[in-house]
């Protein structure tokens, strides 16, 4: 299904190149976001040829212009514009499938997931340049945090025969091996990882994590300059080190769900409210609506969702409450604190579990067509 969805994903992107561009560049004439013609229309292109690639990874979206001018801005011009291409995009996509005589709904669902991904590492791209609390340590920098320079940390790892703990994010399931040093250069240092996942995992994220440990006693983020699936090795630099490290704080797992999921919740005052599950642990869940009606931060609720696990339905029903609401100009994502009956954690671990290994099922596939 992975390749039929991709082959009929990019024959529907060749077909609405024309009308997309124009699109874009009308919506951003149309709310004044001061984008000329031609910008507009090779930002649109652009991305769109982003989109049809097939595999992408942070460094994708560099040479985007779409970045220069968020980042230049400041400004939720181009968020608005993203969303109002994005559901133009939904819009014709359906449209493509009646017209194509397609009528499955895993269709919609890959595409959902796909998109999901794909605004997830382009944000991650922005956030990236933005990030404040992370202090980078030049290998020829008198700025340095410790007495020993970094490199000089890493000669003392491999002399010891000692590894380091990797640990990437992919789609909520943290991955994380270990990996020996195998050799430190002028600037970089070359690594050989117990487990090829891990190296994939890097490179969609774009950045690799280490763990602190007896020699390392804060977090390491580095770049990715090259990486070999079939000897297992990659070399990292531009090396920084981290204040903290917020995935691996997470109380519990967090998974995406590959299908809709609706979402209901019910106030002490019987006001109600919906929306489509965004993420789920056991002891939290995040939701996107297009509405509020009067919820908010603090607020004590009822939540019912239905999951599937095996070819049956359950519903779960939980008390909560909401610890966070973020708007995104037309939606708000709901973040709340659960608190489930053992019956209803059971079948929500189960869940969580079937994901995860769903998950993990997909990076190997990410990991195939790399190496062949």
């Amino acid at each position: 299904m992975k390749v039929e969805f991709r082959n009929f994903f990019r024959n529907f992107l060749v077909n609405i190149e024309d009308s997309y561009v124009d699109y874009f560049f009308i919506i951003g004439n149309k709310y004044d976001m001061d984008i000329n013609e031609e910008t507009a229309r090779e930002i649109a292109t652009n991305f769109l040829s982003v989109l049809a690639k097939d595999k992408y990874e942070i460094n994708t979206f560099k040479n985007l212009k779409f970045l220069d001018l968020k980042v230049e801005k400041n400004s939720k011009d181009i968020d608005f514009l993203i969303n109002k291409s994005t559901l133009y995009l939904y819009e014709k996509y359906i449209e493509f499938m009646k017209k194509e005589g397609k009528t499955s709904l895993e269709l919609i669902e890959k595409m959902t997931r796909y998109l999901r991904d794909f605004y997830s590492m382009f944000e991650s791209s922005i956030n990236d340049d933005l990030e404040n609390l992370d202090l980078k340590i030049g290998f020829e920098s008198q700025n340095h945090i410790y007495s020993n320079n970094i490199l000089a940390i890493f000669q003392k790892i491999k002399d010891n025969g000692a590894k380091v703990q990797f640990m990437n994010l992919y789609q909520g399931i943290p991955i994380s091996y270990k990996g020996k040093i195998v050799k430190i250069d002028d600037e970089s240092v070359v690594f050989e990882m117990e487990n090829e996942l891990q190296e994939v995992a890097m490179k969609l994220e774009g950045k690799a994590y280490i763990i602190k440990n007896d020699h390392l006693n804060r977090y390491v983020k580095a770049d990715i300059s090259y990486s070999n699936f079939s000897t297992k090795t990659v070399v990292l630099n531009n090396f920084v080190y981290l204040l903290n490290l917020p995935a691996i704080q997470r109380e519990f797992i967090r998974i995406y769900p590959n299908v809709f999921v609706q979402v209901t919740l019910e106030s002490e005052k019987h006001r109600e409210l919906s929306g489509n599950l965004y993420d789920l642990s056991s002891g939290g869940l995040g939701f996107i609506s297009t509405s509020n009606d009067g919820f908010c931060i603090g607020a004590r609720v009822d939540i019912k969702f239905k999951i599937a696990l095996f070819g049956k339905e359950y519903e779960v029903s939980t008390k909560g409450e909401i610890l966070n609401i973020i708007e995104y100009m037309s939606s708000f994502r709901y973040c709340l604190r659960i608190y489930p009956d053992s019956q209803n954690l059971q079948v929500i671990q189960k869940y969580i579990k079937l994901r995860e290994l769903e998950t993990i099922e997909e990076l190997r596939e990410e990991l195939n067509s790399y190496i062949g």
